[in-house]
């Protein structure tokens, strides 16, 4: 139901890279949940696509999985070394130059621009409530600190000494909170990269066995986000993807971390 979902579909339309990228974000929070080898090396592929998997390693560091993080960051090099040798060292400096212009020139301006109506980032969310570049940026820097520490808290092994009295970890619901906190982190983010929320939510939907208005709620939102932030002019996706990270962190179970009590559950 996820990969059919809004999300996916429109990345699949418009030959993006935000549902194979979901996907391997999943794979990689699972293979992280149990330590595995692959887990370093599924992040390192994501750096195909950085903002993807931003916590990517913070994930790993809060595991402890040093293999696991050296094994990211060779296959990351190799990803480079490769592309350099097919393209040449001058995309280095193309990227650099006018790729890292052109993306500045479309993240501060003014918005709704067309593309913006299709984002989800915090920083877009501000800009579409009157904040200035600064202001959004700052909001941005914020809550992504906050979503990196969340998520740090909701990975860290615990003391050898409160294992005992910890809840076990519930891993599909530590990853469906760790896909929304990635949208919160970066401010590159449109609604095709949702797919891996729209993948965990459907996800804790079949195992609780019933849906519920917030799944249909973050299952539509790639079509619902846009069509209100082009009729209202305001982009509050961050909410939504919010709500996500609080239903997960409220799942059966619990994840070893506390999350804001903002909203009863179930939602």
């Amino acid at each position: 139901a996820g990969l059919l979902g809004p999300a996916s579909l429109i990345g699949v339309s418009i030959g993006e890279f935000g549902p194979l990228s979901g996907c391997i974000f999943i794979a990689a929070l699972a293979a992280a949940s149990t330590r595995q080898p692959a887990a370093g090396a599924l992040f390192g592929l994501l750096s195909l696509k950085p903002q993807a998997g931003l916590l990517g390693p913070v994930v790993l560091l809060a595991r402890g999985d040093w293999r696991g993080l050296a094994t990211g960051a060779a296959l990351a090099a190799a990803l480079a070394a490769a592309i350099t040798l097919i393209t040449g060292p001058a995309i280095w400096a193309a990227w650099l130059g006018r790729g890292m212009a052109a993306a500045h020139a479309h993240l501060v301006a003014p918005f709704p621009a067309r593309y913006e109506l299709n984002g989800v980032s915090v920083f877009w969310m501000a800009r579409s409530l009157g904040a200035s570049v600064a202001l959004a940026g700052a909001a941005q820097a914020a809550a992504a600190l906050a979503a990196a520490t969340w998520c740090w808290r909701a990975w860290r092994v615990p003391a050898p000494d409160s294992v005992s009295r910890a809840p076990a970890p519930d891993p599909v619901a530590r990853a469906s909170l760790t896909v929304c906190l990635t949208l919160l982190v970066t401010p590159y983010a449109y609604v095709n990269d949702m797919t891996a929320l729209s993948v965990m939510t459907a996800w804790l939907a079949w195992r609780r066995g019933r849906l519920e208005p917030a799944d249909v709620l973050l299952w539509l939102w790639p079509v619902l986000g846009p069509l209100l932030a082009s009729l209202a002019h305001v982009e509050a996706a961050p909410l939504a993807i919010l709500l996500g990270a609080l239903r997960a962190a409220r799942a059966t179970g619990g994840i070893g971390t506390p999350a804001p009590a903002c909203y009863p559950a179930p939602i």
